[in-house]
C-alpha cells in the first residue's frame, strides 16, 4: 500500500485499495512519460513511442497478467495512451505541421546519409542536451531552495515599517510597548 494513500482516502471518503491502484498506475505512467520526454523532443516520434509503449502495456496486461497486477499495468497503459492524443484542434494542426516537417527532414537526411540529421529529425536528444536540461532543473531547484531558506530560516524576524503620525479626528490613540522590544524603537500606535 502506498503510504500517502491511506490519509487521503480517509479524508475524501474513497476506497483505499482503488486509490492505491490509481497511484501506482499513474505514478508509473508519470515516470515513463518523464523518461520518454527526457530523451525525445515533443513531436510525432515522441507520440509514436508513447503509443507503442501504451499499447504494449495494454497487450501485456490483457494477455499475461491477472488480478491487481493487471489493473496496475492497464492504468499505466491508459495513462501513457492518454498522452498521445491531443484534444485541441490547434494542437492537432501543430502536430500535422510537425509531422510533415519531420518527414521532409528525414527524407533529406536519408538522401545525404547524415545520421545526425536523422537523429534531429526524429527529435532524439543528444547527451549534451539532456545534461543541459538537467543542469537547468538542478539550478532552478537550488535557486528555489535558497529562496525558501532565506524566507523561512532567517536569523531574526523582519521588522515592521515605522508607523506614520496622522490626525484621526477625535479618535483616541493608545501607545503600546511590546515586551522585549529593543530600546530606542518606537512604540506601536494602536487606535481604540
Amino acid at each position: 500500500m502506498v503510504p500517502v494513500v491511506r490519509p487521503l482516502s480517509r479524508a475524501f471518503g474513497t476506497d483505499e485499495t482503488e486509490d492505491a491502484k490509481a497511484v501506482v498506475g499513474m505514478g508509473a505512467g508519470l515516470l515513463s512519460e518523464f523518461l520518454t520526454d527526457t530523451f525525445i523532443e515533443p513531436g510525432l516520434f515522441n507520440k509514436i513511442i508513447k503509443f507503442l509503449m501504451g499499447t504494449g502495456l495494454k497487450a501485456v496486461a490483457g494477455k499475461l497478467l491477472h488480478g491487481d497486477d493487471k489493473e496496475d499495468v492497464e492504468l499505466w497503459g491508459n495513462y501513457v495512451l492518454s498522452r498521445v492524443f491531443d484534444p485541441s484542434p490547434r494542437q492537432m494542426a501543430e502536430l500535422a505541421r510537425e509531422t510533415a516537417d519531420m518527414f521532409a527532414r528525414l527524407k533529406e537526411a536519408a538522401e545525404l546519409g547524415d545520421w545526425g540529421k536523422v537523429r534531429r529529425a526524429l527529435g532524439i536528444k543528444t547527451l549534451d542536451q539532456i545534461r543541459g536540461e538537467f543542469e537547468e532543473v538542478v539550478n532552478a531547484l537550488k535557486s528555489m531552495a535558497k529562496g525558501m531558506k532565506s524566507a523561512f530560516f532567517r536569523g531574526s524576524a523582519p521588522s515592521a515599517p515605522p508607523v506614520e503620525e496622522e490626525e484621526f479626528g477625535g479618535a483616541e490613540e493608545i501607545s503600546v510597548m511590546t515586551e522585549g522590544a529593543p530600546s530606542g524603537e518606537r512604540p506601536l500606535d494602536v487606535m481604540v
